[in-house]
């Protein structure tokens, strides 16, 4: 009766109570989870053998920020030469596709300034613009393709979202237009601020993740059966292993993917969360993990940041306060009727769905 389950209450509330560590025992948080500045791409890093230039015939493109053209009247050939002695200032250079064919006096173009502007024309066998691009290509190139099947995890290329199968997917760092910067890396200065959603509905996941990158090493113990993480990516295809917690048993799971990156149906753009802004890609892991060990990416639309902790850190004392308008309750997925843990599934779409005082 109520009586019985207020007194289970009160015991719960006084289990929880005991059950805190002493303060010296706690996991720290990081000192101030410090940022390393600037936060922004490092061109001194680069090695001039990496870079590469290919081109591509478009007619129309997109763009995040407004792109800065500086434009030259002189021969395309020239244009070249100044976007491959200063690729770090230009990302690529414009013109109109059949003045290659005028005269060297005739002829014009434009040089793109790297402002962050997210520039790309939309490829095509035929254009009336070409677009030369300078491409830092930190690793070896890789097409998706190509890649021999025992070096694939088993889950990228049936992954599906929202009914469609996914566009092709991108290797970080091989010139696929993802993270294409001299300083790539797995692990850095891992940071709250290092979370980006993409188009999948997971700020649940995402906030949940934020939060546990303030403590120090919880982010690295999630890949601590990933050998020379710190080195990583390498020029070989990339695998790692994330180790999560399987909420039907509670035991340690391993899950193994390789580097490659999801995109959206059309394939213009991540489908998960974006690298970090100093070109970090653990978050990009993370999730593309969970959402294989969730059952793919559309159980991961929508949950609460409590399942995902469960999830992260395999603790069943998850709890959610909330004011139902006299008072604070603590809330959790314990039965005080039964004094049992309901039973709960990875996705947060199944399973346990409610919550007990």
């Amino acid at each position: 009766g109520p009586e019985a389950a207020g007194n289970s209450k009160k015991s719960q509330s006084g289990y929880v109570r005991s059950a805190r560590k002493p303060t010296e025992e706690k996991v720290r948080r990081s000192a101030g989870a410090t940022l390393s500045q600037p936060y922004k791409t490092d061109w001194s890093l680069a090695k001039d053998e990496h870079w590469v230039y290919p081109d591509k015939m478009f007619t129309s493109y997109t763009f995040l920020l407004q792109p800065q053209f500086e434009e030259y009247a002189g021969s395309i050939d020239e244009g070249k030469k100044k976007l491959m002695a200063e690729p770090t200032k230009y990302q690529g250079l414009k013109y109109q596709s059949n003045m290659a064919d005028w005269p060297a006096e005739s002829q014009k173009y434009h040089l793109l300034l790297r402002n962050g502007s997210g520039f790309e024309p939309k490829k095509v066998t035929s254009g009336q613009f070409t677009y030369v691009e300078a491409v830092y290509q930190r690793l070896p190139h890789h097409e998706s393709e190509h890649v021999d099947m025992e070096n694939k995890d088993p889950h990228t290329d049936s992954m599906m979202y929202q009914g469609k199968p996914l566009g092709d997917p991108r290797h970080p760092g091989r010139g696929h237009g993802c993270v294409d910067v001299p300083h790539l890396k797995v692990i850095g200065d891992i940071h709250p601020n290092d979370i980006s959603q993409g188009t999948v509905g997971d700020c649940w996941l995402l906030s949940a993740i934020s939060a546990m990158s303030e403590f120090d090493g919880a982010i690295k113990a999630l890949f601590r059966k990933t050998d020379a993480i710190h080195e990583m990516p390498k020029e070989h295809l990339n695998r790692y292993v994330v180790t999560l917690y399987d909420l039907k048993t509670w035991e340690p799971v391993d899950i193994e993917i390789d580097e490659r990156l999801c995109t959206t149906h059309d394939g213009s753009r991540l489908l998960g969360c974006e690298p970090s802004v100093d070109a970090e890609l653990w978050a990009c892991y993370l999730e593309k993990a969970i959402a294989i060990h969730c059952g793919g990416w559309d159980e991961l639309d929508g949950g609460h940041c409590t399942h995902a902790w469960r999830i992260l850190t395999g603790c069943k004392e998850q709890y959610t306060f909330m004011n139902n308008g006299g008072g604070f309750e603590c809330l959790g997925t314990k039965n005080p009727n039964t004094d049992k843990w309901e039973p709960l599934e990875n996705s947060p779409q199944k399973g346990f769905q409610g919550l007990w005082p």
